[in-house]
């Protein structure tokens, strides 16, 4: 059985893991759209099948994605650090972590962004090859 201290550490290193997923996802994702848009008359038929315009829309969410991490780290960032200020003020040794709602909807926000963004564009290329 893990103690609530170590709970915390495997949540802290999972948080991690997961954001970095969404950057190698979204980042995988852009370079693949990026490749179909850049695409010349001598690259492979697949190329043209996907209509330009969703292409756009599946970059954006990956874009997205990448823009809500570090909307993410940014908020946390700042409240702890405001936090963290009144303590010192306050001559204290200890302060409590503000509450991280918004910060957690941005986490699971980038990773819905990050998932729809790659199964649209799977999906987006089976489609062009049953064409």
């Amino acid at each position: 059985m893990a103690t609530l201290k170590e709970a915390g550490q495997r949540l802290d290193i999972l948080s991690a893991q997961i954001s970095a997923q969404v950057r190698i996802n979204s980042l995988g994702v852009l370079a693949v759209t990026w490749l179909f848009l850049s695409g010349g008359k001598d690259s492979p038929a697949l190329l043209g099948k996907i209509p330009k315009g969703e292409l756009l829309a599946i970059a954006e969410f990956a874009l997205s994605a990448l823009l809500l991490d570090m909307i993410q780290y940014c908020i946390a960032y700042f409240r702890i650090m405001r936090r963290r200020n009144a303590a010192i003020k306050a001559d204290l040794n200890e302060m409590k972590y503000p509450d991280d709602w918004l910060r957690d909807i941005f986490f699971y926000a980038k990773q819905i962004l990050a998932g729809a963004s790659a199964i649209w564009l799977i999906s987006a290329c089976i489609i062009a090859l049953v064409k």
